[in-house]
């Protein structure tokens, strides 16, 4: 069996990963009764080396819209650097793909540990020139640990559209110069 997909179909969307790629297609199916419903399907290919399954894809409907699940990875601090508090100044610019989606995981890392104390770590929308705090709680590494992903979503906050951009603002660091900060947004 071939990895290479089948010839796209102007009514498809694909996205391309490294180890993998996502086809959205609208499929026109006969419903019960009479008329039809217009329904998406999904279908994932994997690449050669790649060990993505299929099922690891969450996908759902939410108001009439096919959607499911896509992460987005920002390295806030180089893993050689040592981590600073302060606003983030580079943005992650939101393309088509995320419009309308909810932020539903923040994952944090560090490089190197700290030596004493918590690190914590803001979430920040910018829509039209007006910045909104996209968790509620914000996410703290505790001293000794690598990662966490602790922090309560705002549920005011937590929706994106295209051309939004996200910052990581950066309000506490553990004592002892911790190094490299790298965040995994999850969006449905």
């Amino acid at each position: 069996m071939s990895n290479t997909p089948e010839q796209p179909n102007p009514s498809w969307k694909d996205y391309q990963y490294d180890s993998f790629m996502i086809r959205e297609k609208e499929l026109n199916k006969q419903t019960e009764g009479t008329g039809s419903a217009l329904q998406q399907g999904l279908e994932v290919t994997n690449f050669p080396d790649s060990s993505i399954e299929a099922s690891s894809i969450k996908a759902g409907t939410l108001n009439g819209d096919f959607k499911f699940q896509r992460s987005a990875s920002v390295v806030a601090v180089s893993s050689d650097t040592t981590i600073t508090t302060g606003d983030g100044t580079s943005a992650l610019a939101l393309p088509e793909m995320l419009n309308k989606a909810n932020l539903i995981n923040v994952l944090v890392t560090v490089h190197t540990l700290g030596t004493s104390g918590n690190t914590t770590v803001q979430i920040r929308r910018r829509r039209n020139g007006s910045d909104s705090d996209m968790l509620s709680t914000l996410i703290t590494i505790p001293y000794g640990s690598y990662y966490e992903d602790n922090g309560i979503i705002n549920p005011l906050y937590d929706d994106v559209l295209t051309g939004d951009q996200i910052y990581i603002d950066i309000d506490s660091v553990a004592g002892g110069s911790p190094k490299g900060l790298s965040v995994v947004l999850t969006f449905f």
